[in-house]
């Protein structure tokens, strides 16, 4: 008694006050130190941060340039290997003659190569094919095409370096769609290539010009180098923007439309292409949040504010010792409490008796949380249920007290400062114990079940309310949900009497294979644990089971053929009644699936013996379906209805066939009289033969005989 005193006692003496100043004092001038050594830093940082930061960003944007000038040059070099492929090896349409052209059939060809041509890329906006010798232009623009002379139709500048060049490439320009033709913004900008087309065996050419839409290239190029839409892209030939994001500048010399080059705040980057003879530039303006001097800045408050954020959780840290002895040593009491044996009572735990919080509480009651596999984190499992608890309570009516009894189990003491009716207090524990199994870790939530005792008047009782939790952690299967109540057990009652007729039927099942009724009798013996007159514990149901299991076992190896069954089932792992249940499900499916397949084996075997019983007997006039029956031991309905499914007809009917079959070969020798016959097929009657002979063949066998007679 005098140890658990002396345990229960913390003692605060004047040398642990003086050891607490002195941290306090320390932490004080760390955090000073601390600060000089960040601001000497972060002065080195400013003097060599800026400089790198733009060089940096230099090496970026020259890499981006670069890349989009490249891409360009990909680009139209494959549209333009593609348009000169096409019309090589692909498209005869564009070397029709001009009285082939006059067709309708012929110039259906050469609009749908051209708008084959259009569709071969996203790239291409519209193309044309001008024959100089009809001065006519084809057009894809437009759906289905246009046919124009060449006098009327609005782009003949596509054509204007025909005479001097015949392959050559238009700088980007605004197509002159004849609509909307004031607004520039409405103009598709396109890239112009212009080949010619040998027209036949003639000295004549046409002339192609296909139009590359330069706004999808832009687009198809910031998508696919996964450029911001901020970075100002435009591209120039000698003194004059041929390209920009911003359509007011296309076409405006250099200098109205473009950098500073004295504006630092800007990095500009230039890719010459010696492809395209173009120049790509690309402009990015230095962003005044990551300049180097406001960069300081920030990282010079980010650094104080930590350093401040550090010194408060330093000072708080060095006061923890103190309070953790104090509820270590208020947890370690209230578990020798509830682990005592005997009656004991709370003055003899005077560190328990000063909780004056929960001495004045009316009624009390114990939780016990406990994980079935493993070790519960008990730190992490005792964060996210204080956060559970107070989240669900939400006035001051209840207070508990949390005590880690081991690595798998938690025991909530919970007291009621108002007095209420049992059941009310009892469905408020169970939508707590809901609440915090349904907020725990996801890992823990399918492991976690809570046991909650009856309600008790006195605080000297928590320790019996804690047995109960025990006790009714033996009683999960008694249970559909992990929350169980010490209230629900009936511990007194008749000797529960175990349904042995269940079983038999079940077994006699299992033999013939009857899935249905097995499952149905499973059912019912494991419904007959939750009947009984008192609450079976699950140590006494896995008992029965195993029980069944092994009757189940031991008549099955008892059959003429018996089956290797996998009987390594640990039931007591069960955790429900239903999981008890879908173990018991896959034995018996494990058992039905092996006897249906030594059923389907030997009844083949049975199948064969009948057809040849019968075509050994079927002469016989006493031979019949009971007699078969009898032979091999079976029920004369199922021997019929083996019949029935090998032949398809009933016994009788096969039997009658087989009879008349053989007849008519005796009636074809003339040696036997139609008696004798009827005999010899097993007719015990000659009037009932023929009566079934005409009946099956439509004369009589006499008729029968006399047809065989006659010359063939």
């Amino acid at each position: 008694m005098n140890g658990k005193m002396r345990r229960d006692r913390i003692f605060f003496s004047p040398k642990d006050v003086a050891l607490y100043r002195v941290r306090k004092r320390l932490v004080a001038i760390m955090a000073i130190l601390l600060c000089v050594f960040t601001i000497a830093t972060a002065s080195v940082y400013y003097v060599t941060e800026q400089h790198s930061y733009l060089e940096n960003m230099k090496m970026a944007n020259e890499n981006m340039v670069r890349q989009i000038g490249v891409t360009y040059e990909m680009i139209i070099r494959y549209i333009k290997d593609s348009i000169i492929k096409t019309i090589l090896y692909e498209n005869d349409a564009f070397m029709l003659s001009m009285d082939e052209r006059n067709t309708y059939d012929g110039k259906m060809d050469i609009l749908n190569s051209l708008t084959s041509l259009s569709a071969m890329s996203e790239f291409i906006h519209s193309a044309y094919l001008y024959f100089p010798d009809s001065e006519t232009v084809y057009s894809s623009y437009g759906a289905p095409g246009t046919v124009t002379p060449f006098n009327l139709f609005w782009d003949q500048e596509v054509f204007s370096q025909m005479a001097e060049e015949g392959n050559y490439t238009l700088n980007p320009r605004l197509l002159p769609i004849q609509s909307n033709a004031l607004d520039i913004n409405n103009l598709p900008l396109v890239i112009s290539m212009v080949v010619s087309v040998p027209l036949g065996d003639t000295q004549c050419t046409s002339c192609l010009a296909v139009n590359i839409n330069a706004g999808n290239i832009y687009s198809s190029v910031f998508r696919y180098l996964q450029l911001s839409q901020e970075v100002v892209f435009f591209i120039y030939d000698d003194d004059s923007i041929i390209y920009h994001k911003d359509r007011t500048k296309i076409f405006s010399t250099l200098k109205e439309a473009v950098y500073d080059e004295a504006d630092s705040s800007h990095i500009v980057s230039v890719y010459a292409s010696s492809f395209l003879n173009w120049n790509f530039v690309v402009e990015t303006a230095i962003q005044p949040s990551q300049s180097a001097p406001l960069h300081f800045i920030k990282l010079i408050t980010a650094i104080l504010m930590l350093l401040l954020i550090g010194g408060i959780v330093l000072v708080q840290r060095s006061t923890l010792p103190f309070k953790r002895m104090a509820r270590d040593a208020r947890e370690m009491r209230w578990k020798d409490f509830l682990t005592a044996k005997g009656t004991p009572s709370l003055e003899q735990y005077p560190l328990l008796g000063a909780d004056l919080a929960l001495k004045e509480c009316e009624q009390y009651a114990a939780v016990t949380v406990m994980q079935w596999d493993g070790e519960m984190r008990a730190n992490a499992c005792q964060e996210w249920l204080v956060q559970a608890m107070n989240s669900a309570i939400a006035d001051e009516k209840i207070v508990y007290r949390m005590i880690s009894l081991n690595h798998q189990s938690l025991c909530l003491i919970i007291g009621f400062t108002q007095k209420k009716d049992p059941a009310t207090c009892e469905k408020e524990l169970q939508l707590l114990c809901n609440h915090f199994l349904d907020h725990s870790n996801n890992d823990l939530s399918n492991e976690l079940c809570c046991a909650i005792s009856t309600l008790k008047e006195t605080v000297d009782q928590i320790h019996e309310a804690y047995k109960e939790t025990l006790t009714v952690s033996n009683y999960h299967y008694a249970f559909d949900s992990p929350v169980m109540l010490y209230s629900q057990i009936r511990e007194n009652g008749e000797p529960y009497e175990y349904p042995v007729e269940a079983e038999r039927q079940l077994i006699n099942n299992l033999v013939i294979g009857n899935n249905e009724a097995c499952f149905l009798f499973c059912q019912r013996i494991l419904q007959s644990f939750s009947k009984a007159p008192y609450t079976l514990d699950d140590t006494e149901i896995n008992k029965n089971i195993y029980l069944l299991q092994s009757d189940i076992l031991r008549h099955l190896m008892s059959l003429p053929m018996p089956l290797k069954i996998d009987a390594d089932i640990k039931y007591e792992d069960c955790r429900s009644m239903r999981e008890l249940q879908a173990k018991m499900e896959r034995f018996l499916q494990d058992i039905l699936e092996k006897v249906n397949a030594k059923d389907h084996d030997g009844r083949l075997v049975l199948y064969s013996a009948i057809i040849d019983y019968i075509d050994r007997n079927y002469a016989n006039s006493d031979f019949g379906l009971a007699q078969m029956a009898d032979s091999f031991n079976l029920n004369r309905n199922y021997v019929g209805q083996i019949v029935k499914e090998i032949t398809g007809r009933s016994f009788s009917e096969h039997l009658t066939d087989k009879r008349i079959h053989k007849s008519k070969e005796l009636l074809e020798n003339e040696s036997f009289t139609v008696n004798e016959i009827a005999a010899q097929v097993g007719f015990s009657y000659s009037y009932y033969f023929i009566r079934k002979f005409k009946q099956m063949e439509g004369i009589t066998p006499g008729q029968y005989r006399e047809s065989c007679r006659r010359p063939q």
